[in-house]
């Protein structure tokens, strides 16, 4: 008897490509709605600052969760180009999924909103309507929450309660008795209530942690390097750092600490981590736990929190931001951030050359001379005849270039016919002059070596620099401050892990 036959239907296997592909895409959109959740905090916390609470809500509700979900799509290697399209774009909207979870499901941080609510509705009341309708709000919305938000809520609610009634009493008897009083007294009482500043810092905090929202690794390394740079200068009283005015001109503030301590974690987090956190970002022992504890012991997360407790002025930064793509010449990044236009067309083009230059000083090429000095003539024909020691770094880095391929008797002519010159004209440039001959003779009389090698590569770069450094003061340019700020910061970084004998 014949035992029917059932053939299972086979695909092939995935292609690798796609599915690199489709997981960059992935990648590209969770990084997307990561970047808009920060964006949100921001708005969020600055809305808190400027008493704005519901505004603040409205945008805490509005910014969800957004996971990557397990699993993978369905094969359409079998289905026409129209149906594979139509697939692909079902398996991208189903590869995250958006949760009901908010940070106001805190019922702490609403009741502490709430109040903070309420305190600015009674500020800004001028009227006895204004001042009922901010009780009636207080009565329908902050007492219902007061009741089980925390223990201690309604006892904050009847201080509250208490020292608003005294304010709004206080300003109708300086009605009653002439209007003489300008109200400093009842202002006082209603200051002493707010908590804007730590409320701002509670909310951005819960909104993170809840929708997952990124900082721009830039910024993380920045204000790493700005903790360790000021630990370093203090603890060494003869280092004076060149960068600490641009320093303070970015970071504005710090949070203070959260209001809101994590419940239900209990403290026991490995003291490698406790102590490896309270050394990075300068806290104590107590405060890295409580760290700790709201990541439930996610050290990178609670790195990343204490972090962003450093304020920064966005304003300053975004001036940073447009200097250095000028100077590296991103001219599709130019054209986006020229909205505010902080850099004209002029300093562009003169960023752009320095930066054309160094590139072409990095590459390995027997005519880089020639390129560089027709770039020089194009920009401007007078800029290498005007500037001596432009030309002095120009043949300097030509004559380093013969000695490492070897070309001694070529190098010699260079020292001869062009330095010699360009020093007798200009008297200042007599030292380097003797440097780099002095650097010519030690390499001459060591031979093929790997430390001759080594040597000249080294004074090849540092003759790139010094050209790029002359290109850039004849412009009238300085260096930008964020490669100053992140030269300076990396120098101590490794100074400070030397000193500790450690890796960071």
């Amino acid at each position: 008897r014949v035992q029917p036959q059932f053939h299972r239907r086979t695909h092939p296997p995935p292609d690798p490509a796609r599915v690199h592909q489709e997981k960059m895409e992935e990648d590209e959109d969770l990084h997307a709605e990561r970047n808009r959740s920060r964006i949100l905090c921001l708005q969020a916390r600055e809305l808190v600052l400027a008493g704005d609470i519901a505004g603040a809500m409205d945008i805490a509700m509005s910014a969800k969760a957004i996971r990557r979900r397990g699993g993978g799509g369905v094969d359409g290697e079998d289905l026409g180009d129209d149906e594979q399209r139509m697939q692909r774009t079902n398996n991208s909207c189903q590869s995250f999924q958006t949760t009901t979870a908010t940070a106001l499901d805190d019922k702490r941080l609403v009741f502490k909103l709430h109040k903070q609510r309420f305190v600015e509705l009674a500020a800004s009341a001028q009227t006895r309507e204004e001042t009922q309708s901010a009780l009636t709000w207080c009565r329908e919305n902050l007492a219902p929450v007061a009741m089980e938000a925390y223990p201690e809520a309604y006892h904050e609610f009847k201080q509250a309660m208490l020292a608003i009634t005294m304010s709004v009493c206080g300003k109708a008897s300086q009605g009653r008795e002439g209007g003489d009083g300008d109200g400093t007294g009842a202002d006082a009482t209603l200051s002493s209530l707010s908590e804007r500043s730590a409320l701002a810092a509670a909310l951005s905090q819960s909104m993170r942690k809840v929708t997952g929202a990124s900082e721009p690794q830039l910024l993380l390394v920045l204000r790493l390097l700005s903790i360790l740079h000021n630990v370093y200068c203090q603890t060494r009283e003869d280092v004076q750092s060149p960068v600490q005015d641009l320093l303070g001109a970015i970071f504005a503030s710090i949070d203070a600490e959260s209001m809101l301590p994590e419940e239900g974690v209990l403290g026991c987090f490995p003291e490698i981590d406790v102590q490896t956190l309270s050394g990075a970002v300068q806290i104590s022992r107590q405060q890295a736990i409580e760290a700790l504890k709201h990541t439930r012991g996610d050290i990178h997360f609670a790195l990343q929190n204490e972090l962003c407790k450093i304020q920064l002025d966005q304003s300053q930064v975004d001036a940073m931001l447009v200097e250095y793509v000028a100077y590296r010449g991103l001219r599709d990044v130019w054209d986006v951030m020229q909205v505010e236009r902080k850099l004209d067309e002029q300093d562009l083009r003169k960023y752009q050359l320095g930066f054309r230059i160094g590139e072409l000083l990095a590459t390995k090429s027997s005519s880089i001379v020639s390129e560089v000095t027709r770039e020089l003539n194009n920009f401007h024909e007078r800029l290498l005849a005007d500037h001596a020691g432009m030309r002095f770094e120009l043949k300097r880095y030509q004559l380093l270039e013969r000695l490492e391929r070897g070309d001694v008797g070529e190098a010699l002519d260079v020292a001869r016919s062009d330095l010699g010159a360009i020093a007798r004209q200009e008297p200042a440039l007599v030292p380097r002059l003797k440097q780099t001959m002095y650097h010519f003779m030690s390499s001459s009389n060591l031979g093929e070596s790997c430390s001759e090698r080594d040597s000249t590569r080294a004074e090849k770069k540092d003759a790139a620099r010094s050209l790029v450094q002359e290109i850039m003061d004849a412009c009238g340019l300085s260096e930008p401050g964020l490669v100053k700020i992140l030269k300076c910061c990396l120098d101590v970084h490794t100074r400070w892990f030397e000193m500790q004998k450690c890796e960071d």
